[in-house]
């Protein structure tokens, strides 16, 4: 009888199956901008990205997968994106865990644009060069009024001949 009753433990308990309690992550599996390349590569346990967006792009299109179906995401901060950096947030719940991803949009400025202010930035003049400038234009019209004067105060005499 107990050799019985053991043996229908031991099968009893053989078919028993252990399951183990399914951890519930708030990671994301995967993330990426369409059309566009982030910086540095995706990896879940690294929070902050970059991308550089074109200038007329006013929101960006997010890709992503969680690592457990029955999370949550919430993106922040995606629309009109008008401004040179902008930074966009991906909340991902799951019950009590919590995971926040940050997107720095960067918008690229057109290549003429910024080839003008560089322009513009260098159309400076050193002091040194403008005071050197300033000192000349003054001696230059202090020696124009000086032969104004002379001719005005002391009329040459016309020499004739005989």
């Amino acid at each position: 009888m107990k050799k019985l009753l053991l043996f229908l433990s031991i099968l009893f308990l053989s078919n028993i199956n252990v399951v183990k309690a399914a951890e519930q992550s708030a990671y994301l599996s995967s993330l990426s901008v369409e059309n566009y390349t982030l910086s540095p590569e995706f990896d879940k346990y690294n929070n902050t990205y970059s991308v550089n967006i074109n200038n007329e792009d006013s929101k960006i299109n997010i890709i992503y997968e969680t690592e457990d179906e029955s999370a949550q995401v919430e993106i922040l901060n995606n629309e009109f994106i008008d401004q040179d950096e902008t930074t966009v947030y991906i909340n991902v719940t799951n019950n009590e865990s919590k995971q926040t991803y940050k997107i720095i949009v960067n918008k690229e400025q057109e290549q003429n644009v910024a080839a003008l202010n560089k322009a513009a930035l260098d159309l400076s003049v050193p002091k040194t060069y403008n005071s050197k400038v300033v000192i000349t234009c003054i001696i230059i019209g202090w020696l124009i009024c000086v032969f104004i004067l002379k001719k005005l105060l002391f009329p040459s005499k016309k020499r004739t001949k005989i």
